[in-house]
C-alpha cells in the first residue's frame, strides 16, 4: 500500500489507501483532491517513509509503489480543502489530546509531573502595564525548564514577567492553579525581583532552550523510544543518479537508496562534471568549466578533487564567469607550492569542499534532499544547488560518522546562531524499571543508554557518554543527566539504547526507555530593566496535579509615585486614579508643568474619599488617550486640553455658577434643541466589568425606579464595558449615571460671543438666557449704590412672578457673582439683600457688568471653538442634578 490517508494523528489505521507510484506528492494531491492548491500552511501533513516532508518540498518529492506515503489531516479547516474526498476521515477526526506519560500494562502509578505554567510567550508585544490591583498571569521571559531531580520527582523552573515598573506582590496572593503557593510549603519557591535587580544567583532565571524534536509524540507516547544501534548500509548500487538543485534522485528502474537511511545522515557525494585542465605555462595549471559556478570560491578555500587529478588542494585564484567565458581557478598544495603538473585534458571529475560531504535533510528511497557542508563541517550557505546531471559514474555513500543506526536524533541542541557549554538529557521509563519474579516479587534492573554529541559546525567525530540507571518499581521513573561540553558550540545530540539484557525481551523485565526531553543552557540576561519579574521553582508530587493545566498567577498592586501636600513621594502600592493618570502622561514625555496638578490634587481627594479606584492590566497596543480616558471614567472624569496644559475634569454635582451668557454678550441668538422620547429609547443599562474578588467578567443591571416602586423592565438595554472598575457598587453607580444621563440630558444649547466665551472651561456650570418672554431677563448695570445696595439696570425687568426674585451679576473677568435675592425699587432699580462681593465699574471705561434677572438655563459647556481672532462659538448640554442622584447609593440586591 503506497498512499495511506489518516483522519487524524490519533487514528492507528488509515481510512483510505491507494496503490500508486512514480509521481510527486503534489501531483498526487492535484490528481486526487479537486480543491487542492499550494499553501504555506496546508491542512494536511505528509510523511514519506517516516520522514516529515515540508510543504515547499512536495513539488519535488517523488515516491514509488514500494514507498510508504502517509497523509494525515490536520485540524485547519480541512472540509474546505478536501471537499467530498476523505469525507469519512473528516467525520472521525477527534481533538488531539497530548499525554505526557503513559502507564504500562502492569498498572504502575504514573509519575507525578510538574505541570505548572505561566501565561504565554509575548514576542513583539507590549509589556503588561498594571494600574492599581489586578490578578495577572505573568508572561514567560525564558522557556520553562523541566527536569528530574530524582526518579519520582520532576521539577519545573519558570522565569516570568509580571509587568512594567514596580509592583507589590504579596506571597499569599500567588497561586498555582487555584492553590496558594504558600500552602505548598517547600514544594514551591517563589522569588520576586524589582526592575534591574540581579538574578545571577537564582537558578530558575537561567535560559534553558528545549530540544523541540524530543518529548511527547503525537501518538501519545511519553517520548522517543530508545533502541539499540545497528550498522547502516554504507552505500548502494544504482544504474544512474540524477542531480538537480538540492535533490538527488534515482530514476525509475535504476535502483533505490537504502531503506535504513534517514534525514540527518552525512554522505560523501561524487558528482562527476566535465572540467578542462589546461597548461598554465609558467604559472599554475588552470581548471576551467561551467560547473565551477557551483563552487563560489575565494583564495585560501580548501578543496578536494575526486577522480583524475584527485587530491586535496588550496584555492590560489578563482575567476567568475564573464563575457561568455566559464569560471576558472588555479590551485596550491597545502605547503603553498603552485600546482603545475596536473593531467591535462577534459575529464569528468568531482570538485568540492574537502570531504565532499552533504547532510541529508529530506529522505525517501527514491530521492533525497541535501545541503552541502564546508571543509570544516558547517552548512555551506553559498551552495546554489547542483547543475542538472544524470550520471552512471557518480555515487552517494555514507560518511564514516553516519554508518551506525538505531539512534534517536541527531537533533540540534540550540538554535542557529547560539552556542552552549551545558546540555541536559532526560530519559524516562514510563512502564517502570524493575524485574518481576515468578512469585510476584519486584527486583532491581537497569537501563543502559548512550548519549553522543558533536559540534554541528564541524560534523566531526562523536563524543560518547555511556549512562545507566537502576530501580525496582512498577511506577514511572525519570532521570536527568547533565553534560558539560569542552567549549562553546552548537551541538547536535543523538541517543541510543546501549545493549539488551539477556532476558529483556521477555515479559519478566520492565525497562522500556524513552528520550523524554533535552535542553541546552544559553547565555541570558542577569537582570531585566524596567520590569518586575518572578521566578518559580516547583516540585511535582501529590500536592500538584499533573492532569491539570495549572497556571501561575499573582494578585499584584502597582507601585507609583504619589502626591502629598503638593509634592511627589517615592513609589508606593496604590490603586488611586490620580497617580496612574500622572504616571501615564509622564511616561510619554509630559512634565509636571504640562499637567494641571492643582486640579488633579483636588480630584484625588474626592476619589479617595469616595473609594474610586482604577484596577487594570493590559498588554495590548493602545493609545495613551484611550487608557487615560478609561482611568478617569472610573472617577466620573475625563481629560481636557486648556492653553497647552492637560486638565482632568470631573462631571459632578455643582452648585456654584461659573459664568453667565445672555443677549448682552451674544453675537448670534441662543439655539436650543430638544431630543424627544422615542419608542426605541433605552430603558436600562447593563454594565460589564471584572469582579475584583473572582477576577471574572460580571454584569450589573442599572434600572431607574418607577413611581410605583418597581424598576424599569430593561427591554431595550444599552450595554457598556468598564475598564479598570472592579467593584460591583462602583460599576452600578457609573451605569446609573449613564442611565440618568440618557433620561435627563435631552436639551442641547449653542451660542456665539466675541471673546467672552474664552473665559470658560470644559464642563463649566454656567447660566444662559435668551429674550424669550417668561424666562430670565438681562440688562447692563448702570449704577451701584453700595450703601443702600441698590443696582440700577439699563432695562426695566418684569416682576410679575411671585417672589423671591434673584439676580446674577457678571464680573469684569466674565465670572458670575450671585445669586442675590432682590426686591424692586422703581422701574429700573433692584435692592440686594446682601452686598455685592466685588466693586463694579460703571463709568464705561470698561464694559459694565451684565445682569441676569430670574431663572436662566443651567448648562454644562461641552465645547468652545474660537472663530478667528475676535469671536468664539459655544456648545453645551443641560445640567440636571437628577443625573447625579445615584452617585453615592448602593445597588439593589437583584441588580
Amino acid at each position: 500500500m503506497t498512499v495511506k490517508v489518516f483522519g487524524s494523528k490519533l487514528n492507528k489505521e488509515p481510512h483510505e489507501t491507494y496503490e500508486v507510484g512514480g509521481l510527486t506528492v503534489e501531483q498526487w494531491l492535484i490528481d486526487n483532491v479537486p480543491s487542492y492548491s499550494p499553501r504555506e500552511l496546508p491542512p494536511v501533513s505528509v510523511n514519506l517513509n517516516g520522514i516529515l516532508i515540508a510543504p515547499a518540498d512536495w513539488v519535488n518529492t517523488w515516491f514509488e509503489r514500494d514507498d510508504c506515503l502517509k497523509i494525515t489531516l490536520e485540524p485547519k479547516g480541512t472540509e474546505l480543502f478536501f471537499g467530498a474526498l476523505f469525507l469519512v476521515a473528516i467525520k472521525t477526526m477527534t481533538p488531539k489530546i497530548p499525554k505526557v506519560t503513559s502507564q504500562g500494562a502492569t498498572g504502575g502509578e504514573a509519575i507525578n509531573q510538574a505541570s505548572i505554567k505561566g501565561n504565554k510567550v509575548k514576542l513583539n508585544s507590549p509589556i503588561r502595564e498594571v494600574a492599581g490591583k489586578r490578578k495577572v498571569y505573568p508572561d514567560y521571559l525564558t522557556p520553562p525548564r523541566r527536569w528530574f531531580a530524582s526518579p519520582r520527582e520532576q521539577r519545573v523552573q519558570l522565569l516570568l514577567c509580571i509587568g512594567k515598573g514596580e509592583h507589590d506582590v504579596p506571597f499569599n496572593k500567588i497561586l498555582i492553579g487555584d492553590t496558594p503557593a504558600i500552602s505548598l510549603g517547600s514544594d514551591v519557591v517563589v522569588r520576586v525581583y524589582g526592575p534591574g535587580e540581579d538574578l545571577s544567583g537564582d537558578p530558575a532565571a537561567l535560559w534553558w532552550n528545549d530540544i523541540t524534536e524530543v518529548g511527547s509524540s503525537s501518538n501519545g507516547a511519553a517520548g522517543l523510544e530508545l533502541t539499540v544501534s545497528n550498522p547502516i548500509t554504507p552505500g548502494f548500487n544504482a544504474g544512474s543518479l540524477q542531480f538537480n538543485g538540492y535533490t538527488i534522485a534515482v530514476p525509475s528502474g535504476q535502483g533505490s537508496f537504502p531503506g535504513d537511511w534517514s534525514a540527518g545522515l552525512i554522505t560523501r557525494i561524487i558528482a562527476n562534471y566535465q572540467y578542462d585542465f589546461i597548461d598554465g605555462g609558467a604559472g599554475p595549471d588552470i581548471i576551467r568549466g561551467s560547473a565551477l559556478a557551483m563552487l563560489p570560491l575565494v583564495p585560501g578555500d580548501l578543496v578536494e578533487i575526486s577522480g583524475v587529478n584527485g587530491g586535496n588542494y588550496v584555492v590560489n585564484t578563482y575567476t567568475p564567469a564573464s563575457g561568455g567565458n566559464p569560471p576558472e581557478m588555479t590551485l596550491l598544495f597545502d605547503n603553498g607550492t603552485p600546482v603545475t603538473a596536473l593531467n591535462l585534458g577534459t575529464f569528468a571529475t568531482t570538485i568540492g569542499p574537502r570531504g565532499l560531504r552533504f547532510r541529508i535533510t529530506v529522505f525517501s528511497t527514491s530521492q533525497i534532499t541535501v545541503q552541502r557542508l564546508t571543509s570544516s563541517g558547517a552548512v555551506d550557505s553559498s551552495f546554489p544547488g547542483f547543475d542538472f546531471l544524470q550520471s552512471s559514474t557518480s555515487s552517494v555513500v555514507l560518511d564514516p560518522s553516519s554508518q551506525q543506526g538505531g539512534y534517536r536524533g541527531p537533533f540540534a541542541a540550540c538554535p542557529d546562531g547560539e552556542v552552549t557549554q551545558v546540555i541536559e538529557i532526560d530519559v524516562m521509563c514510563p512502564s517502570g524499571l524493575c524485574g518481576l519474579g515468578r512469585e510476584g516479587q519486584v527486583y532491581a534492573v537497569s537501563t543502559f543508554y548512550t548519549v553522543e554529541y558533536r559540534d554541528l559546525a564541524t560534523a566531526g567525530a562523536w563524543t560518547i557518554i555511556d549512562a545507566s540507571h537502576s530501580a525496582a518499581t512498577l511506577d514511572s521513573v525519570g532521570f536527568t543527566i547533565r553534560i558539560n561540553l569542552p567549549y562553546p558550540m552548537r551541538p547536535e545530540v543523538r541517543v541510543k539504547k546501549r545493549f539488551i539484557q539477556q532476558s529483556e525481551r521477555e515479559t519478566e523485565i520492565n525497562n522500556d526507555t524513552v528520550w523524554y526531553g533535552g535542553r541546552s543552557l544559553l547565555a541570558g540576561p542577569t537582570s531585566y530593566a524596567g520590569v518586575t519579574v518572578m521566578t518559580v521553582d516547583a516540585r511535582g508530587g501529590d500536592r500538584l496535579s499533573a492532569q491539570s493545566e495549572s497556571q501561575v498567577s499573582a494578585e499584584v498592586t502597582r507601585k507609583l509615585p504619589v502626591r502629598l501636600g503638593g509634592a511627589w513621594l517615592p513609589p508606593t502600592p496604590t490603586r488611586d486614579i490620580a497617580p496612574f493618570a500622572a504616571y501615564l502622561l509622564k511616561s510619554v514625555g509630559y512634565t509636571d508643568d504640562d499637567i494641571d496638578l492643582a486640579e488633579l490634587d483636588r480630584l484625588d481627594v474626592i476619589w479617595k474619599a469616595r473609594g474610586d479606584k482604577y484596577d487594570q492590566a493590559t498588554n495590548t497596543t493602545s493609545t495613551v488617550a484611550t487608557v487615560l480616558s478609561d482611568a478617569l471614567v472610573a472617577g466620573f472624569s475625563e481629560v481636557s486640553a486648556e492653553r497647552g496644559r492637560l486638565r482632568p475634569v470631573r462631571d459632578e454635582l455643582k452648585t456654584q455658577v461659573k459664568a453667565m451668557y445672555s443677549p448682552q454678550n451674544f453675537t448670534e441668538s441662543l439655539e436650543r434643541q430638544f431630543t424627544a422620547v422615542k419608542p426605541g429609547d433605552y430603558d436600562g443599562v447593563d454594565v460589564e466589568y471584572i469582579d475584583g474578588v473572582s477576577w471574572q467578567v460580571a454584569t450589573v443591571k442599572c434600572r431607574l425606579q418607577l413611581p410605583d416602586g418597581s424598576y424599569e423592565p430593561g427591554v431595550r438595554v444599552q450595554k457598556i464595558t468598564l475598564e479598570g472598575v472592579t467593584s460591583r457598587t462602583r460599576a452600578w453607580r457609573i451605569g446609573m449615571r449613564q442611565r440618568r444621563a440618557l433620561k435627563y440630558r435631552r436639551w442641547s444649547y449653542s451660542w456665539s460671543t466675541e471673546l467672552d466665551a474664552l473665559n470658560s472651561r470644559y464642563l463649566d456650570y454656567v447660566l444662559v438666557a435668551d429674550d424669550v418672554p417668561g424666562y430670565a431677563q438681562s440688562a447692563e448695570m448702570v449704577e451701584y449704590d453700595p450703601i443702600g445696595q441698590i443696582v440700577m439696570a439699563s432695562e426695566a425687568f418684569d416682576w410679575s412672578d411671585a417672589p423671591p426674585h434673584f439676580l446674577h451679576v457678571r464680573r469684569a473677568d466674565g465670572s458670575a457673582s450671585g445669586p442675590y435675592e432682590v426686591t424692586q425699587v422703581g422701574d429700573f432699580g433692584l435692592q440686594l439683600r446682601d452686598p455685592l462681593d466685588f466693586d463694579p465699574v460703571t463709568d464705561l471705561t470698561i464694559e459694565p457688568p451684565h445682569l441676569l434677572f430670574g431663572v436662566g438655563y443651567d448648562v454644562l459647556i461641552t465645547d468652545i471653538s474660537p472663530n478667528g481672532s475676535d469671536a468664539a462659538s459655544v456648545e453645551a448640554m443641560a445640567y440636571d442634578s437628577r443625573v447625579y442622584a445615584d452617585d453615592d447609593n448602593q445597588p439593589p440586591a437583584d441588580a
